[in-house]
């Protein structure tokens, strides 16, 4: 048997970094949580948007705006009739023009530089719940597994969990930044 003896100094412990990180994260979501919009229509498509410009443009899913018109929320509640400017459907993106200005756009990051391990956060609208944040890391960065296999291209796969809502809503880094858009489709 061989002994072994406890340290003679217990290790540093930091109880500064824990609470910091949090609040870290809450403040961005707080931040953040303005700047998505709730996306939605008659017979499904309800998700996420996010305030690209102060003028009026949002981004968000395809997938989530089937029609030509949509219904947009604002976080303090104003509502709009939104116009679907453009679809691009190999990535599931959708530009949508709604008549306001001064909306809280987002800042937009560089996705170019996600690396995995990073941490992400997801904002979006899930089942019922207003301005959700979620928490979790890259797993991959330009490639994603999918049912036919892995693809490569400009996807960052998290393992951040993603709810019927969230769709359409903003993938973030650790300072608050824009890297990707959420895309959840149940099939």
């Amino acid at each position: 048997m061989i002994a072994i003896a406890p340290p003679t100094q217990p290790a540093p412990t930091s109880r500064l970094a824990v609470p910091s990180i949090t609040e870290g994260l809450a403040g961005l979501a707080a931040r953040v949580s303005p700047s998505v919009v709730q996306v939605g229509q008659r017979g499904g498509g309800n998700g996420a948007g996010i305030v690209w410009r102060s003028d009026g443009i949002i981004v968000t899913n395809r997938h989530v705006v089937r029609e030509d018109r949509v219904d947009v929320w604002t976080h303090d509640g104003r509502h709009f009739t939104g116009i679907v400017a453009s679809r691009h459907p190999d990535r599931d993106v959708a530009v949508v023009k709604v008549a306001a200005e001064g909306l809280p756009a987002v800042e937009v990051g560089d996705s170019a530089t996600v690396r995995p391990g990073q941490l992400a956060v997801a904002i979006g609208h899930p089942v019922g719940y207003k301005a959700a944040a979620a928490l979790g890391i890259v797993v991959a960065s330009g490639q994603a597994a999918t049912p036919d296999g892995p693809v490569t291209g400009d996807w960052i796969q998290t393992d951040v969990t993603l709810l019927p809502g969230n769709s359409g809503g903003p993938l973030l880094d650790a300072a608050g930044r824009v890297i990707g858009v959420n895309t959840m489709v149940q099939g």
